[in-house]
């Protein structure tokens, strides 16, 4: 193995340990609802561009959340909450 392949490995695993220990802590509550908010505009947006209309976005305390619309393209929307969720998470660790 090279330098960065190791690396690598050592900065996966401080990750892990780090979401273990802080998954249930009041210091990732605040991202695991950005997380599901992302997840419920990633639907409205899907729905916006397939010419829907979107009545409501709600996020709950418990990190549920629903979107709330009318007409779209169902075969879009749906996935979308997913889809988006990865496309943002690409987005927030891209050094770019």
């Amino acid at each position: 193995m090279n330098e960065s392949q190791v690396a690598f490995i050592v900065l996966y695993l401080i990750y892990i340990a780090v979401t273990v220990l802080f998954h249930n802590t009041c210091f990732a509550y605040p991202f695991r609802l950005l997380t599901t908010f992302l997840h419920e505009i990633s639907h409205a947006l899907a729905c916006w561009l397939s010419c829907g209309s979107v009545r409501a976005i709600r996020v709950f305390n418990n990190e549920g959340g629903v979107t709330q619309y009318v007409g779209g393209c169902r075969v879009l929307i749906i996935p979308a909450g997913y889809v988006g969720s990865a496309i943002w998470g690409s987005l927030f660790v891209s050094p770019h």
